[in-house]
């Protein structure tokens, strides 16, 4: 192969490279202000929990106590600490803590 060919090739790469790296940021700038995405980031929290615990509920089996009560309880855990403290992270690790932690204790 062509030298000049193979230094053109590694230049488009090169430059493919760093244009897709900065051009999220180039356009990140503009929406930050946004007051939809001012919105979008208070709501997103609960949105996420909502849809979390929906998911989770959907596969428990009722009839099982041994299954139920620790999901419920990991429940009540996980949205009584977000509407405390306000604050996702702690909230869904301390519920799957305490799911895990009383299915073993119960099953």
């Amino acid at each position: 192969m062509n030298t000049m060919y193979l230094i053109a090739i590694l230049a488009v790469a090169g430059i493919v490279t760093v244009l897709l790296r900065a051009v999220p940021f180039a356009l990140l700038a503009p929406i930050r202000e946004s007051r939809l995405i001012k919105w979008l980031g208070r709501r997103m929290a609960v949105g996420i929990m909502a849809i979390l615990s929906v998911y989770t509920m959907m596969d428990v089996a009722w009839s099982d106590l041994q299954a139920t009560v620790p999901t419920l309880v990991a429940l009540v855990v996980t949205v009584g600490l977000h509407l405390w403290k306000h604050n996702l992270m702690i909230s869904i690790l301390s519920g799957t803590v305490v799911c895990i932690a009383l299915s073993a204790v119960v099953g």
